[in-house]
């Protein structure tokens, strides 16, 4: 699971202190009579003062692409959080796939760089978009 070891050690803090809170989705596969758990993709979030959403990281697993669970991870959120709820995140410019997959779920592009700024991202390489979640559960 290397790749999730960068995100990981970076969040740590943030995970411990409770200021992020992490979705993790997991996969139960039984190979010759052992359990064993793999991860899939994870989705970590931060709650903002005004009541929005900072979806700072949204990853799945390379080999695992393509088959919904962004999607899923998504709709977890849509259990937690009420109807109405503003959503936002960055995304790296030249990331065509995570952009096409956040148009996906509904997000539109921010007008303005000062989201990249807040969080020290450079505007020119991340672009900012957000969506506002209508679906009743």
């Amino acid at each position: 699971m290397e790749w999730l070891g960068e995100t990981f050690n970076r969040l740590q803090e943030e995970m411990l202190t409770r200021k992020t809170r992490c979705f993790i989705l997991c996969s139960l596969n039984t190979v010759e009579s052992e359990d064993k758990q793999d991860i899939i993709g994870f989705l970590t979030l931060k709650e903002e003062e005004n009541g929005s959403i900072y979806i700072s990281q949204c990853a799945i697993e390379a080999e695992n692409k393509r088959r919904g669970y962004g999607t899923r991870l998504f709709q977890h959120l849509r259990t937690i959080y009420p109807p109405g709820t503003s959503y936002w995140g960055l995304c790296r410019r030249a990331n065509k796939p995570a952009i096409k997959f956040y148009l996906k779920q509904g997000a539109r592009f921010m007008d303005n760089d000062q989201m990249a700024n807040k969080y020290d991202y450079n505007a020119d390489l991340y672009t900012a978009i957000e969506f506002i979640d209508n679906v009743k559960t």
